[in-house]
Parts: C-alpha cells; structure tokens; sequence
C-alpha cells in the first residue's frame, strides 16, 4: 500500500465517522421534537406534563443479570463473574397525561416501570 492510498483510506474513515455523528444527532432532534410535539395542533416544544396514574400493578418473576466479583486470599480483586437470577419483579402500569401549552388539547400515554430491587 502506498502513502497516497493511506491518506485517501483515512480521509474515508474520517467522512464515516462524520457521517455517522451527523446522524446521531439528527436521530436525536427529531426524537426530541417528536416527544414534544402537540398530536392535535403540531407545534413543538408544546407538551406539558399533567400528573400520572398508578392504574395496575402486578406482580410476578424476572431475570436479571448480577456480577459478582472474586477475589483471592488476601482479599485483593481478580475477576469477575456474571450471572443470570431470577427475583421478585413488580411492574407498575402508569398513565400519563398531558396537555398542550398553545390549543389546550388533552392526551395521555401508558408507561411500564418495572422494580426488582424492593422491600415488603
């Protein structure tokens, strides 16, 4: 491979990774205008958060994946070990409603956050 080859195969991967930066960040602008835009009138940067409602619960079972570290007699670290676990898992069913700051028009949505990491 000769000097002018190398340069222009740099010069390439430079433009890739441009390419790729500027679409991660038109992916994220749209994704932002997108989550605040109003459904009825179409403005942006419209959306106000109302209030959100537990409406289920339920319970149940899910994997997880743990990492537990090991260590050798004088307690110093040398590794780790991932591993998979089932555990106690609650999910919780909320929905959320909005409403836009310009025409007024109500709407919601529906999340679901799940918690593994509780107390009774």
């Amino acid at each position: 491979m000769n000097l002018h080859s190398q340069i222009a195969d740099i010069a390439f991967e430079g433009y890739i990774v441009i390419l790729l930066l500027f679409a991660f960040v038109g992916f994220t602008v749209v994704f932002f205008l997108r989550n605040s835009q109003c459904p009825a009138c179409k403005l942006y940067f419209v959306k106000n958060f109302g209030e959100s409602n537990e409406v289920n619960r339920s319970r149940g079972f899910d994997t997880i994946m743990r990492t537990d570290e090991v260590h050798n007699s004088n307690e110093e670290k040398i590794g780790e070990i991932k591993r998979q676990e089932q555990v106690n898992a609650i999910w919780l069913t909320y929905e959320n409603h909005f409403n836009c700051k310009r025409c007024g028009y109500k709407w919601h949505d529906v999340s679901i956050k799940r918690l593994t990491e509780f107390r009774e």
